[in-house]
């Protein structure tokens, strides 16, 4: 055996013991990779739930002395707004209005009526902000 093998010695036992350590840590997080895979796919994903509206249309008194805006719930949950605020150029006209008005997921359009301290000007536009129960805010661009 000692002619075979000439006046080559065998591996250090330092180098194998390393070489186990290494093969052992590689085929650990192979398993750990599987194994969450595995049981994420069957746990499935939460539900999103989010609050979410847009405007369908909206309407302007005559004299500008209020707006109709016509708001529909498109998220996953029942909105209840509690204030509208109305603003023209990064200013707040008057104080927000406060309102519980609940808005219903799959439900038709919600009339939602906005008063400013001063009347809404033809031609200009006003920014609305519905703020919900959640502390969300919504914002919709009017013309007045």
């Amino acid at each position: 055996m000692r002619k075979m093998l000439g006046k080559r010695k065998g591996m250090s036992t330092i180098l194998a013991a390393l070489l186990l350590v290494v093969i052992v840590v590689v085929s650990g997080s192979m398993v750990y990779a599987w194994a969450t895979g595995l049981f994420g796919g069957m746990m499935g994903a939460a539900p999103s739930i989010r609050e979410a509206l847009s405007m369908d249309t909206f309407t302007v008194a005559s004299g500008g002395a209020s707006a109709d805006l016509y708001i529909r719930n498109i998220g996953t949950v029942d909105i209840l707004y509690v204030s509208a605020i109305v603003e023209y150029g990064g200013k707040m006209l008057g104080s927000p209005a406060t309102c519980s008005t609940p808005i219903i997921v799959g439900g038709g359009a919600v009339k939602v009526t906005v008063t400013p301290s001063t009347p809404f000007f033809p031609g200009r536009s006003y920014t609305v902000r519905l703020i919900t129960d959640k502390g969300n805010q919504f914002t919709f661009q009017i013309l007045g």
